[in-house]
């Protein structure tokens, strides 16, 4: 039931975002400089994963900052980490990255963007990284902000190569303001 709620909440929260979107949103926005987000995708994957029943726990945090430094470039950090338990072995996962984005359509913190970004990544069970990795962690992203009114939604995906989990492709769903 709590899986059908989430998805009923995303899907409502994309749908809404999309059509709230006006140009007094776009304007705000304008003279902003900085943004700070959450992943939505990461935060309520771990809640619909975590499971009592199978004694098995996943919280999940994907946070991102970004600065604009010249009319279409931003610079950022972003930094992802998961706490999972399953019985009685604890692991933790840790990436912190610096990301750079060139915005094509825009001057500002809004619209489409190609991004890159390029860190450290680590996976850590029961206090060792001997069972788990660590290692170079870079990705191209895509994605495009829908300003909100002070706040952004930000569908992206990315191809991402590290270390320890290999290449993949990844979706995201970022949730933030700016300042």
């Amino acid at each position: 039931m709590k899986r059908i709620l989430c998805i009923m909440v995303l899907v409502c929260l994309v749908f809404g975002a999309a059509f709230a979107q006006q140009k007094t949103a776009a304007s705000a926005a304008a003279g902003k400089k900085n943004a700070i987000g959450l992943d939505v995708f990461d935060l309520l994957e771990g809640l619909i994963g975590s499971d009592s029943d199978m004694d098995y726990t996943d919280f999940r945090v994907h946070v991102g900052y970004e600065g604009l430094i010249a009319p279409h470039f931003s610079i950022g950090a972003d930094a992802d980490a998961h706490f999972m338990k399953t019985g009685k072995v604890d692991s933790f996962y840790l990436a912190i990255a610096a990301e750079g984005r060139y915005y094509t359509m825009s001057t500002g913190l809004d619209k489409f963007f190609l991004g890159t970004t390029v860190g450290f990544t680590m996976l850590s069970i029961d206090g060792s990284t001997k069972a788990g990795f660590q290692g170079l962690l870079v990705s191209l992203k895509v994605g495009y902000k829908l300003v909100l009114s002070g706040m952004y939604l930000e569908p992206a995906l990315s191809y991402v190569t590290s270390e320890g989990l290999g290449t993949m492709w990844n979706a995201g769903m970022r949730l933030g303001f700016f300042f």
